[in-house]
């Protein structure tokens, strides 16, 4: 049990936690995240002063296609984010903490890079870089290294990695969350130098103030409808529709975590036109034809939250009226920063998507 509340304490707060509210780990045996079978977590852990292992480091990446990957989280204590080890895989915590989807590793070694010439002297990833793909992988990298090295392995992904895959990875530009050397490192270091061109907004409303954004919100002719088990399918249809990927995985695995909730639009013919998702006190998703049938679905979402007071989502800010709308009475406004290793994700019907994602998919 204290392992576990290690663990939450150093991804407490990640763009993941946000989104999924503790519900990456199996707290007694109940369904997480961590048992999705397209997501791979590592997790580093040292000794502390006391003799105890602890987590210095964790991340998880999400396979969405075949070539195209997603950072969910990457956590590291801000003592370890510029230090160099060395690792080996640690059986005995793993035994305490065993999941398929998840290795432990140990650190042996803390490095002082400046004063080692055995050491390569700036933190470029295994597979990411041509000269390490050519002359061998170094045994001492950077703790963000590893986090990313060793999820690539286990995707057995690592062949051309850099020429092939796409991986994605969302900041929260924040100085709790990321200071500008962490970004630095993950950019010109690790390889996330690819800029997305989408603009994004993590948003805290009170109940209230979003109340107000969308009591003139159009009454869209048709029914709002609770997804079920009975309607499931619809959404998944709609979504391909959206997204132009099959996530019937994904969202199925979403509703067996027990507190996610959501409505679907219809239209006078019984065709879904927009769908929304909730989770505790953050909306997952909202997707719909367009922006007046979103705003709908935040509307009639709300009266779920009545006894929620605040209420998070990561808003698509694309200049439109939803987007305007919903960010003019805010409590709390945040930029979100994405990035790539390779390419731009085009050919995503963004328009359609009014809050994205963010910590839990790349869409």
């Amino acid at each position: 049990m204290f392992a576990v509340q290690d663990i939450e304490n150093l991804f407490r707060n990640s763009l993941s936690n946000e989104a999924l509210s503790y519900s990456y780990l199996p707290i007694n045996n109940n369904p997480s995240f961590l048992d999705f079978d397209n997501i791979i977590a590592v997790m580093i852990v040292r000794e502390n002063e006391k003799g105890k292992k602890v987590p210095i480091g964790y991340g998880v990446t999400q396979k969405i296609t075949n070539n195209q990957y997603y950072v969910m989280m990457n956590v590291i204590d801000g003592n370890y984010l510029n230090k160099y080890v060395s690792i080996s895989d640690n059986q005995t915590y793993f035994k305490s903490f065993s999941h398929k989807n998840l290795s432990i590793l140990s650190i042996d070694n803390i490095y002082n890079i400046f004063n080692n010439r055995n050491i390569i002297k700036s933190p470029i990833s295994t597979y990411f870089s041509p000269y390490n793909t050519v002359f061998g992988d170094s045994d001492v990298k950077s703790v963000m290294e590893i986090l990313f090295d060793e999820t690539i392995k286990k995707f057995n992904i690592n062949k051309n990695f850099y020429l092939s895959k796409n991986m994605t990875i969302d900041f929260m530009y924040d100085g709790n969350k990321i200071g500008r050397e962490e970004e630095l490192m993950i950019m010109n270091g690790i390889g996330f130098n690819v800029v997305d061109k989408m603009y994004f907004q993590k948003c805290t409303h009170t109940l209230e103030t979003l109340k107000i954004s969308t009591e003139n919100a159009f009454n869209y002719i048709g029914e709002c409808l609770e997804i079920g088990n009975d309607n499931l399918g619809m959404v998944i249809e709609y979504d391909n529709f959206v997204i132009g990927i099959n996530r019937k995985d994904f969202l199925e695995h979403l509703f067996k975590l027990g507190n996610v909730n959501g409505l679907i639009q219809v239209d006078g013919k019984r065709n879904v036109i927009g769908y929304i998702l909730i989770m505790n006190n953050h909306i997952l998703g909202c997707y719909g034809d367009d922006k007046i049938i979103q705003m709908n679905l935040i509307k009639n979402i709300l009266p779920k939250l009545d006894d929620i007071r605040d209420v998070t989502f990561f808003l698509n800010c694309t200049g439109d009226s939803l987007a305007t709308k919903l960010l003019e009475n805010a409590l709390e406004i945040k930029e979100i920063r994405r990035h790539n290793t390779l390419s731009i994700i085009e050919k995503i019907n963004w328009n359609k998507i009014g809050i994205i994602g963010i910590g839990c998919h790349i869409f």
